[in-house]
């Protein structure tokens, strides 16, 4: 086989005329694509750079355009290994971003590692301790490539000083069918077991405060966020859920394999709904919902937020008339989600470095 060890995921197989095409994941979240004749012969390795890449492969297979991004570039060009085009403005490339690190925590029930992608700031003291956001948590998270939606809104809050985190939790494609399908049906329970782990491993770490570790995320990453507040009050200190799903009765034709249907499962649909569990609400939460979304209904928040009312918890809501599922798409909402965001977290989760607390000296003799 011409595959390292040490790949774990198979991406995508295909045949470009005589030719067998693979794409594979590795640790980092560098996708690798290799082309081989389909009659035999050895592996030739089209993609060379880390990050990660799309290929368009002429088709007797013989060439290959790739689509190219990666942790800090947008998605490019390059033919023949010649990068081809070149979208950012100039100012791009002084923007001083997020250094990004990959590594791996045990997980007390998945039966492999937790791989996790870590950005600190580009300044960062390693000697000092930052606070931690997890987020935007959801499935397949670890991949060295560009981010269009959250990117922008990640290096944001790197650049305010916190410590961002992702994990490839329950769900996420690359370690085998029982990790993938695990979470199906569950609604917050092996993928919250992940994060507790993650949670767990990343305080292990002389740069994070254990103190102040906080979570975020949109749609099934809301709900995410909202079962980790409501199930696991502790664990984070605070919490955005952007658009969460929070009610399975509402979700759409496209989640029919997720969630089948409140005849064929009733127990399913009962047991996604967040509202039975909002007594266990401690920490503080802000929801983010657009009024026109056209995915998860604007009203599922209403009724979680009757639910909160009911209970006698107290919670942050904002929303905007004409934001959709993507909330931060439009201009005006963006900003207005974005300043919510960031202005909650620094108020519950204050912001940058603060020095380790100081081990007691040894060579000191007690006076009692």
């Amino acid at each position: 086989m011409f595959l390292p060890k040490n790949y774990w995921e198979y991406n995508c197989v295909q045949f470009y005329g005589s030719y067998l095409g693979i794409t594979v994941t590795v640790m980092d979240g560098t996708t690798i694509i290799k082309t081989f004749n389909a009659g035999g012969g050895t592996a030739t390795r089209v993609s060379t750079l880390p990050g990660t890449d799309r290929a368009i492969v002429s088709p007797d297979g013989e060439a290959a355009a790739l689509l190219h991004s990666d942790d800090t570039a947008p998605t490019e060009l390059y033919v023949g290994g010649r990068r081809v085009t070149r979208s950012p403005p100039p100012d791009f490339d002084r923007v001083r971003w997020g250094r990004v690190q990959y590594r791996t925590f045990p997980s007390t029930t998945a039966g492999v590692p937790l791989h996790l992608r870590i950005v600190t700031p580009a300044d960062m003291d390693p000697k000092r301790r930052y606070p931690v956001l997890f987020g935007p948590v959801y499935s397949n998270t670890v991949r060295n490539q560009w981010n269009p939606r959250f990117g922008p809104l990640m290096q944001l809050l790197v650049e305010h000083g916190y410590v961002l985190v992702q994990v490839d939790s329950r769900g996420s494609t690359g370690y085998g069918r029982a990790f993938r399908e695990k979470f199906l049906f569950e609604w917050g329970r092996s993928d919250l077991d992940d994060y507790q782990d993650a949670v767990a491993g990343m305080k292990t770490l002389p740069f994070v405060d254990p103190g102040r570790i906080g979570i975020f995320g949109s749609s099934y990453g809301g709900l995410l966020t909202v079962f980790s507040l409501f199930k696991k009050p502790g664990l984070f200190q605070a919490g955005v859920a952007g658009a969460p799903a929070t009610d399975p009765r509402y979700y759409g034709s496209d989640d029919v394999a997720i969630t089948r249907t409140p005849a064929t499962h009733p127990e399913v649909f009962d047991r996604g709904r967040a509202a039975p569990y909002v007594s266990g609400l401690r920490d503080p939460l802000l929801i983010i919902h657009g009024m026109a979304d056209d995915v998860v209904p604007f009203q599922t928040s209403v009724m979680l937020t009757q639910e909160l009312v009911k209970a006698h918890k107290r919670f942050e809501f904002a929303f905007t008339p004409t934001a959709t599922h993507a909330w931060a798409a439009k201009e005006d909402d963006a900003l207005y989600f974005y300043g919510r965001l960031v202005d909650f977290f620094e108020r519950w989760i204050p912001p940058g470095p603060r020095d380790a607390p100081t081990p007691p000296r040894s060579d000191v003799k007690s006076t009692l």
